[in-house]
């Protein structure tokens, strides 16, 4: 994914603040290295279905797996009205916060695809 699409997007469509990491702990599924060492979202909202998605700083990313109970396999990079947006074997997920036994809805079949929908609005 080349992330700069992304970066460049939120400047035209907001007011982003965006970060940098020199080194990204192992357990972070590709592509969100390049991500998170070249442009941590430290306060990036995104608009998503007619909602704001709010992407997490990567200081959050391993409390965020601990909040929604997902297994190390996932990565939740982002939340919408509190419902975790999340990585797993490449395919983005979604599911309704708060209820006892949620169940996945797939969003996207590659990470790379859910952020060019968003990029060039063609979500909802």
């Amino acid at each position: 994914m080349n992330w700069k699409l992304l970066y460049e997007y939120t400047l035209k469509n907001g007011n982003p603040k965006w970060g940098k990491n020199c080194e990204i702990e192992n357990w972070i599924p590709e592509p969100f290295i390049s991500l998170y060492k070249e442009y941590d979202p430290i306060s990036v909202e995104l608009s998503y279905d007619f909602n704001s998605l709010n992407m997490i700083p990567y200081k959050e990313l391993s409390s965020t797996l601990v909040e929604y109970e997902l297994d190390c396999d996932s990565l939740v990079f982002a939340t919408c009205n509190g419902d975790p947006y999340f990585v797993n074997n490449s395919k983005v997920y979604t599911f309704m916060h708060g209820i006892e036994k949620p169940s996945w809805e797939l969003l996207s079949e590659s990470v790379e695809a859910f952020f060019i929908a968003i990029i060039n609005g063609e979500t909802k």
